[in-house]
């Protein structure tokens, strides 16, 4: 009899328990009805609660953590490793856009300290602090350049863009009569320049080819481009066409010093830098002459000796510049 009535009471209390947890998933929980700031709804057997639609996200059958929500690839939600970069000292190398002329060499850009220098064959060179570089005209002028600062002026207009250069000057010996004279004073020689306008007489000269940008040594230095030869034409070096007398304005003599014949006898007086670059007329009263160097000589290439040619006819100019 006990046990009997012991069973009964063990079936009772478990249908007790079972009643409310079926209760809570059968249907809504009053702890959820409750619950404030929520606006339940009736419609239906699934409520929103009060929020909009949205995709469900499906992340596919098995287990998931907060690793499976990452929105990149690889492991987690770890950000990818970084790689380091490392940027030479000098920067980038330049694009070929930014290259000047005178530092592509072979394909390539010659670094900012640097020139393509043409030897047995173009290559990337320093090139000496305090260098003469020459180059040519950009057209032809008569004998009346305006003397010296006339002359200069056009060497400035000339020079090449990007060309990082100072102070261009007329290659030029200039005889400037005085008091009348035919004969000039002796100056302003193509030998008094590294005295006269500063430039360095032991550096090396080079000329500038104006197609090419590229320097080709013509002298060592000032004294060794004035003893009579040079190592390259100015025509190869810098690519100017000098016309058919393949000639430019020197008035001067090969080791530099003005050209003219001073005698004596007046009637036997000469000058041959039209008289300093400031006419281009030509008589038998001016006896002026102008001297001309040989673009297509390594010895005659400031005073081609059997050219004194009219004022009136025009030539190029050379133009000495310093690095």
């Amino acid at each position: 009899m006990k046990r009997a009535t012991l069973l009964m009471l063990a079936a009772l209390l478990a249908a007790l328990l079972v009643a409310p947890l079926g209760g809570c998933i059968e249907g809504k929980s009053e702890l959820a009805d409750e619950s404030p700031g929520v606006e339940q709804s009736t419609d239906g057997p699934t409520a929103d609660r009060g929020k909009p639609d949205a995709p469900i996200l499906d992340l596919g059958p098995g287990d998931h953590t907060l690793k499976d929500l990452s929105p990149h690839d690889g492991p987690g939600i770890d950000q990818p490793p970084k790689t380091d970069v490392t940027v030479p000292a000098d920067g980038p190398p330049p694009s070929p856009d930014a290259c000047p002329t005178f530092r592509i060499c072979g394909g390539s850009c010659c670094s900012a300290t640097e020139f393509c220098v043409v030897g047995a064959s173009p290559s990337c060179a320093t090139v000496p602090a305090s260098s003469t570089v020459l180059y040519a005209t950009a057209m032809p002028y008569s004998g009346n350049l305006g003397g010296r600062s006339g002359a200069d002026a056009k060497c400035t207009a000339s020079k090449p863009a990007g060309l990082p250069c100072a102070q261009p000057r007329a290659f030029l010996s200039v005889g400037t009569p005085t008091g009348g004279a035919i004969c000039g004073v002796d100056t302003d020689e193509i030998q008094d320049m590294p005295v006269k306008y500063g430039f360095a007489a032991t550096k090396p000269l080079y000329f500038y080819h104006k197609t090419t940008g590229h320097l080709r040594q013509l002298a060592t230095t000032w004294p060794d481009a004035l003893d009579g030869s040079i190592d390259v034409t100015a025509a190869m070096g810098t690519g100017a066409s000098f016309g058919s007398w393949n000639a430019f304005w020197t008035g001067s003599k090969n080791n530099g010093a003005v050209d003219q014949v001073c005698t004596g006898d007046p009637t036997y007086h000469w000058n041959y830098s039209c008289l300093g670059w400031g006419t281009s007329a030509t008589s038998s009263a001016t006896h002026a002459f102008g001297g001309v160097g040989n673009a297509s000589s390594t010895t005659i290439w400031i005073s081609s000796s059997s050219n004194y040619l009219q004022c009136s006819n025009t030539f190029l100019m050379l133009c000495a510049c310093k690095l």
